[in-house]
């Protein structure tokens, strides 16, 4: 999160995916427009070799590509916030019960319990590959009602449902420490490709309705489910196909239906919607395998800029994040669409 030095300095943003580098760089102004001044797309099929990422490859482009843009910004790059699909996603389901008393109302401190529990908890479940990334409270239930905010209500008892989003750790130390000791830059913030894309390609109703975004590339699949505006799950895993090669409608069909078997159940039936974003043809067909094998609403994502769509949506969230931070310094109050904003200004300088 950005100081109050920082505020009004340019903000930089980086996307690394299997086989491309993404770099943004952009400025907000006191009535929160944003200036996307350089989005730049380095080609970089070394990122990942075998299935695994190439640390000492990746180290040389990244070197490249920060090179490139502080010429271009004038200015040498101290903080970044990033988004990368070569972590090794994954996800969990937790939930955890906290007495409130007897019949209470719920509050902040109640909110700090359950999570710190929920810490506790992973401290001794976690897979010890795996580092937390992101906890994300999905719902909160007060007697039997589902909440998204639920202090203020009188309960007994508070059961609150998290997604807990993890990477892999070595993989993720090994970006850190690339960033910080090579680079001397900062690592502002990282999500997931998962969080990134559902900021970029979903409404508010899919937000709301429950909505799978399937995301296809040669190396991985990436899937997600956004249900009442909150990232629920998040599903990762290597491909044994090529998408180049593995292309027609016959191959097709049967790489959705293994996709669909990865797919536990219950995400399923809480899905309504299927976006398909990634390496395959935006056409009818494509969208006709997906409704027929997964039964349900499907689109294909716009192709014209599904390569810049992560990096569209992690310049969405850093905006996010820095327009709070200068809320809370009391710069201002106003906040704009942001969404509809990023989405004409990189349209237009793509």
């Amino acid at each position: 999160m950005p100081t109050q030095n920082q505020i009004d300095k340019n903000f930089y943003c980086m996307d690394i995916d299997s086989d491309s580098v993404w770099i943004a760089y952009f400025a907000i102004d006191s009535e929160n427009r944003i200036d996307i001044k350089l989005m730049k797309k380095i080609s970089a099929v070394s990122v990942v070799s075998d299935g695994k990422a190439n640390i000492s490859s990746l180290n040389k482009i990244i070197g490249k590509i920060i090179s490139a843009t502080q010429k271009h910004s004038m200015e040498k790059i101290e903080n970044i916030f990033l988004t990368s699909n070569i972590l090794k996603i994954n996800s969990y389901i937790k939930k955890i019960s906290i007495g409130i008393g007897n019949n209470k109302l719920v509050n902040n401190v109640h909110i700090k319990e359950s999570l710190d529990r929920l810490k506790n908890t992973l401290a001794i479940s976690l897979p010890t590959d795996e580092t937390v990334l992101q906890i994300i409270p999905a719902q909160y239930d007060v007697d039997g009602r589902r909440l998204d905010n639920p202090i203020g209500f009188k309960t007994s008892e508070m059961i609150t449902t998290y997604n807990v989003v993890t990477a892999n750790t070595l993989i993720l130390d090994a970006v850190k420490t690339m960033f910080e000791k090579f680079h001397q830059i900062k690592i502002s913030d990282i999500i997931s490709h998962h969080q990134a894309l559902e900021l970029s390609l979903l409404t508010a109703e899919e937000k709301m309705s429950g909505t799978m975004i399937i995301d296809i590339k040669n190396g991985s699949t990436n899937i997600s489910l956004t249900h009442r505006n909150k990232l629920v799950k998040c599903i990762s895993e290597q491909n044994s196909y090529q998408i180049e090669s593995d292309i027609s409608d016959y191959n097709l069909y049967n790489i959705m239906q293994h996709v669909k078997s990865r797919i536990p159940e219950i995400i399923l039936n809480a899905t309504k919607n299927i976006v398909i974003h990634g390496d395959i043809d935006s056409n009818m067909a494509t969208n006709n395998i997906a409704a027929r094998i997964f039964e349900k609403n499907c689109r294909i994502s716009n192709v014209d800029f599904e390569d810049a769509n992560t990096i569209k949506g992690l310049i969405k969230y850093a905006s996010e994040q820095i327009i709070n931070e200068k809320n809370y310094w009391g710069i201002s109050n106003e906040k704009l669409n942001i969404i509809n904003l990023l989405k004409n200004i990189i349209d237009e300088n793509l």
